[in-house]
Parts: structure tokens; C-alpha cells; sequence
């Protein structure tokens, strides 16, 4: 299949113009020419096309039991239809409260054969913040793990009408508000499902509202399908790779990103409840994984673990490690100890507009890149939404190049989605700029954006440069109150073995190595950072210390030269 040529669009200033890629590159056969066809742009759709051409090939091997694409389409309609005895129709939301598993995939595909909108909630909710976005979503219909049953039914919700299933329920002890999920699993696999348009929403996702109550993002069938189609380019996926995931349910990345791109072209997904570090090596050799995605600590936390005759026995056996953060060590790491093909970030994106720019595994352009603008145009904004010279640093506004590749603006929050797309640019709230090549570097999440003594300050590059000491295995910068200042920089770090530093000898060793201002005042260690399922570093919680009892530098001898 030929390549098509980038698109450049001027922006009003000839000497910058922005590079936004079209899609391009030799897929699977089939795969392009569905993408902007109704049977490609719906989950359900794409769904059908596999059954169609691969019914008996392994979609997913949950830890260790398989299931195929016919099965897994003939068990999703039973679901549907045991939905739609229990009276969920078309654009009802269904709220999901269950973990990575095989049934938490099936309950999803279930929800949109009616033509419902499938609300997974995040499984570390509870008290207000479940309360909220149950609230919010109005949905008629819970589906839960047991374990979470009891954070359900303590906010009353089973005596408002809400129907509550659970698996597993008899394990409950308030059993007889529940319904059994096995309920659910209607006598027939056989069914009419709706007619389901590129249009229709497909999900709510809830945004972790750390800033305010949390946002459910809508999420079309195309805009999920156009999301599975970038994991796919970025990574240049085969039906012949095996995905290897821990990612949630409540993430577009766990569902879209890596589940629905499975199913775009026939590869295989193994699928895990849990991560382990001490078990990660074992599952990519049982599982045979050649794509494994990571958040968080996780990079870390393989890469600093003791060597295994596991992953002796897998040097070389994957073929794309993709995560965020990715710093430069752990991209060595990967590539030189484990024999990574390729490892690193596979570009620039979020909940609402999706990966707006893409790093394809074979242009690969450095760590500190996300690569060029690929489904939508993106600029750089100052604080009056002026844009930015080139290479000067603001906030990263997006906007569509094609219908249906962001979101649909925040369920029931009209308000909210006319703020963020002030000027008909959807406002990221992060900072970056562009390179002299056109390559979106990200530079900080606009609330975590430091400044100290007039001087811009960068969580992210801070971060980047702990993350090279040898002893330090994850690590969280952020400005905390100063009295003299606008911010003092705090870092929240986590060794690797306890003890194997002092807070004073990480600073000096800082001081070689950062500008003057960019050093830490205070310096705490932590057992671990607090992180929400997704690995996203819960910074809230550790602002809201403050400067506590860590190390402080102005109380040591260590003094800062310009």
C-alpha cells in the first residue's frame, strides 16, 4: 500500500508551519480501507469484522484461560441480551465497577450491541467521589465486583430503583439487595443487536478530578475506534504481536488502546487482574508477549528489579515496550538488558482528544519528544491565548483535523466543555513547546509548572534528572509555599534499597547537574508515591503536606552558586 504524503498547514506564520501527518503506513491487509467505513468506526463493528475473518484465533488469554473472537462475541451477545431483559436500551448508561478481567472486556461489548454507553467507574472510588459519578452517569444499572458491593449499597443507592449486579453476590453480606451477575448470562447467544453510528457515544470515561469533581469525557465509537487506529499505527501493530496488559477498564488506554486495536487487527491480548513485578517476567514468557504497555512505576520497578532466569530465558522476545515516563536510562535498560526492540512513549495525548501526536517505532526521535502532530492540529498558547514564538514554552491547545477524533465535550457539563474549547481550541492544561523539526516536546502539566525567583521551573525535567541517580527508583518534584518566593521545589523520593543515600548527598549530587534554581530545597523519602490505578503520581496528596518534615536545605551547609 502506497504512503500518503504529510499535509503541512500554515498557520498565518510561513516561517512555522505546523506538520500534521495523515495516517500512513502498510497495516494489515483490510485494516486502512475500514477505518473510515461504518463497520470501522464502531466498536461493534469492528467486533463483527473479526468474528467475520478470524473466529477461531485466541483475542484474549486471561491469565492463562483463552478465548476467541467468535466466543468472545457469542458470550458478549448472552450478556447483551441478559441486559436487555433487565430493560437497558439504547443511549442507556450502564455503570461498571469491575476489575481488569475477561468479563469486565465482555460487559463492555455487551453494553454497546444495545446501543447503551458503558460507564466504567474507577475501582479505587468509594464514599463521595463513587457517590458523584454514580450520581452524575444516572445510570439504572451497576455491575460490581463483590468486594466493592459494600461501597455501593452504603450510599443507598439500591433503595433509589438502581439495579446493583455483583459477582459472586452470596458473598455479600447484604445479599438480598443484589443481583448475581450470572443473571445476566441470558439463555441465548443468539440476538438483534442495534444499529450502532460512528456518531452514537460508545462510553463515558471519568477524568480523576484532582482540580474539582471529576468529568466523564464522551467518548463516540469513532473517536474510541480512531484511538485504537493510532495505537495501532504508533507501534506498528501485526496480528502476529501479543499484548501484554495490567491496564484498568476505566482507561480509555486499557480499553481502546490496547483491547479495541487488538480486535482492529486480529492480535491477541494477554490480559492480567494485577501487575507484579516479581511475576511480569514469568507472564511474558507464558504468555509469549511481544508488546507489553506500562504506566508509572512500573518502568521502574522492572527495570530495578534482580535478574531472573525468566527473563533471561525472554531477552529479545519483546518487541515494543510503551510507557509513560520513559526516561532515557529506562529506554537503555530496556533496550540493552532486556533486548527491547523498541522501548518509549509512543507520543503526545489525554482523555479528551486522544494521541494527538504520534512517535512511530521506526522514527523513533529521542526521549524527550512526542513526535509530530498526527489526528489533529496542535499549538502552543500563551496565558492570553496568543500564540507562542516557536520554540518558547505554553500551554499545548488542540483542535480536529477530522470529525470524531476528540471527544464530544464533558456528559452533562456544557459549561465545563465550552471553558476548555475557548477560541474553538481545546485547552490541554499542560506546557510544551515545538523543536526546530516540528516535534511536540511536553514540558509540564500546567498546575504542577513551578516558578521560583522569576525563574520558570519544569516538575517533569526535574523528575527526569533524579531519575538518572543510580539509587533512586521513582520520584515526584512540586512547588510547595514559600515565604519569599513564588514556589520552594520538593521532591517525594523512593530508593531502591532504603538507606543507600542521605537527603544531603542526593542534593549535591543534584547541584552538578540541574541550573541553580532548579535544585530542591526540601528532599523527602517515601516508602512509595501515591498513585491512582492508572500510575498517574497523585501530586494533590503530597502538596497538601506542605514542606512537613522533610530535609531541608537551608538548614544544611550546602550552598547554591549561580
Amino acid at each position: 500500500m502506497a504512503c500518503r504524503e504529510p499535509l503541512v498547514i500554515q498557520t498565518g506564520r510561513d516561517y512555522y508551519p505546523r506538520i500534521a501527518a495523515l495516517p500512513r503506513s502498510d497495516l494489515e491487509p483490510d485494516t486502512r480501507k475500514h477505518w473510515r467505513s461504518p463497520e470501522g468506526e464502531t466498536s461493534t463493528g469492528l467486533l463483527a469484522r473479526a468474528v467475520r475473518l478470524w473466529p477461531e484465533r485466541v483475542f484474549i488469554d486471561f491469565e492463562g484461560a483463552a478465548c476467541t473472537f467468535g466466543d468472545f462475541d457469542r458470550e458478549a451477545m448472552r450478556l447483551a441480551n441478559g441486559l436487555r431483559s433487565f430493560g437497558v436500551k439504547r443511549a442507556d448508561t450502564v455503570c461498571v465497577l469491575l476489575d481488569t478481567s475477561l468479563h469486565g472486556a465482555l460487559i463492555w461489548f455487551a453494553i454497546n450491541k444495545l446501543g447503551a454507553v458503558y460507564v466504567p467507574l474507577n475501582t479505587a472510588m468509594r464514599g463521595e467521589s463513587l457517590a458523584h459519578q454514580l450520581r452524575d452517569a444516572d445510570a439504572r444499572i451497576i455491575i460490581a465486583e463483590v468486594e466493592y458491593a459494600p461501597r455501593i449499597l452504603d450510599l443507598g443507592l439500591h433503595n433509589t430503583g438502581v439495579t446493583i449486579f455483583v459477582r459472586n453476590a452470596a458473598e455479600c453480606a447484604d445479599a438480598s439487595f443484589l443481583h448475581d451477575f450470572e443473571e445476566l448470562r441470558g439463555a441465548s447467544d443468539k440476538g438483534v443487536e442495534a444499529e450502532v453510528r460512528p456518531t452514537d457515544l460508545a462510553m463515558v470515561i471519568y477524568t480523576s478530578g484532582t482540580t474539582g469533581p471529576s468529568k466523564g469525557c464522551m467518548v463516540s465509537h469513532r473517536y474510541a475506534c480512531c484511538v485504537a487506529m493510532t495505537m495501532v499505527e504508533a507501534l506498528k501493530m501485526t496480528s502476529n504481536d501479543v499484548n501484554w496488559s495490567p491496564m484498568p477498564m476505566f482507561h480509555i488506554y486499557g480499553t481502546c488502546g490496547i483491547l479495541l486495536s487488538a480486535i482492529r487487527i486480529g492480535a491477541r491480548v494477554a490480559l492480567f487482574r494485577r501487575f507484579s513485578v516479581s511475576r511480569f517476567w514469568v507472564q511474558i514468557e507464558e504468555s509469549q508477549a511481544t508488546v507489553v504497555h506500562l504506566v508509572g512505576s512500573m518502568i521502574a520497578l522492572i527495570g530495578g528489579a534482580a535478574e531472573t532466569a525468566a527473563e533471561r530465558r525472554c531477552f529479545g522476545q519483546i518487541r515494543v515496550a510503551c510507557g509513560i515516563p520513559f526516561a532515557q536510562a529506562s529506554i537503555d535498560v530496556w533496550r540493552n538488558r532486556f533486548g527491547a526492540g523498541w522501548a518509549g512513549n509512543a507520543g503526545y495525548g489525554m482523555t479528551e482528544v486522544g494521541r494527538v501526536t504520534l512517535i512511530p517505532i521506526d522514527q523513533r526521535e529521542g526521549a524527550d519528544t512526542c513526535g509530530k502532530p498526527w489526528t489533529c492540529e496542535v499549538r502552543i498558547f500563551d496565558e492570553n491565548d496568543e500564540e507562542c514564538e516557536p520554540g518558547e514554552a505554553g500551554e499545548i491547545v488542540v483542535r480536529p483535523l477530522y470529525p470524531g477524533v476528540m471527544f464530544d465535550g464533558y456528559w452533562r457539563r456544557p459549561e465545563e466543555t465550552l471553558r476548555v474549547m475557548r477560541g474553538l481550541w481545546f485547552h490541554t492544561g499542560d506546557i510544551g513547546r515545538f523543536d526546530a523539526a516540528g516535534n511536540l516536546i511536553f514540558v509540564d502539566r500546567k498546575k504542577d509548572y513551578m516558578r521560583r525567583g522569576g525563574e520558570n521551573i519544569s516538575s517533569y525535567e526535574v523528575e527526569e534528572v533524579f531519575r538518572r541517580h543510580p539509587a533512586v527508583l521513582d520520584v515526584a518534584a512540586y512547588g510547595v509555599p514559600s515565604d519569599l518566593s513564588e514556589d520552594e521545589v520538593k521532591i517525594s523520593v523512593v530508593l531502591k534499597t532504603p538507606g543507600a543515600i542521605t537527603q544531603a548527598a542526593l542534593c549535591r549530587w543534584a547541584i552538578e547537574r540541574m541550573a541553580y534554581f532548579c535544585v530542591p530545597r526540601y528532599i523527602e523519602f517515601l516508602d512509595e508515591l501515591p498513585r491512582a490505578p492508572t500510575g498517574k503520581v497523585l501530586k494533590y496528596m503530597l502538596k497538601e503536606r506542605g514542606a512537613g518534615t522533610a530535609w531541608d536545605r537551608s538548614s544544611s551547609d550546602i550552598v547554591l552558586t549561580r
